[in-house]
């Protein structure tokens, strides 16, 4: 069952300011969207599976229904997300250019790939 009404902007930022020791490559991933009623919660983290492959970042997008039996509303409800790591892929010397999403818990559409845009 698909609890998705749609999604809003998701976008990536990897931090490539100078500080203390060198850049921080925290990489950063927001989104929003909205749910076809009440009671159902969103989650971004990051994926159990093989996280992709090269400069790709695969991030889990656990979506919640709301119990049986519970009292929801049944009117369309927003969510927001957000994730941050490590701006470099798991060999360590690349460093991500894409974030892939996969939904878990339903059978939802993920998110389109997103680009990972360069701060600093």
């Amino acid at each position: 069952m698909g609890i998705i009404h749609r999604y809003d902007k998701f976008e990536a930022f990897c931090d490539h300011e100078p500080g203390p020791g060198g850049p921080s490559n925290v990489l950063t991933v927001s989104g929003a969207g909205s749910f076809i009623h009440g009671g159902c919660t969103a989650e971004l983290v990051e994926s159990s599976s093989p996280a992709g492959t090269g400069t790709d970042l695969l991030l889990d997008l656990v979506l919640t229904p709301p119990a049986e039996g519970s009292g929801y509303t049944q009117e369309v409800e927003g969510f927001e997300v957000g994730w941050s790591g490590d701006g470099h892929s798991a060999e360590g010397s690349l460093q991500y250019e894409h974030v892939r999403f996969r939904v878990v818990g339903t059978d939802d559409d993920p998110p389109l790939t997103i680009d990972v845009q360069p701060l600093g």
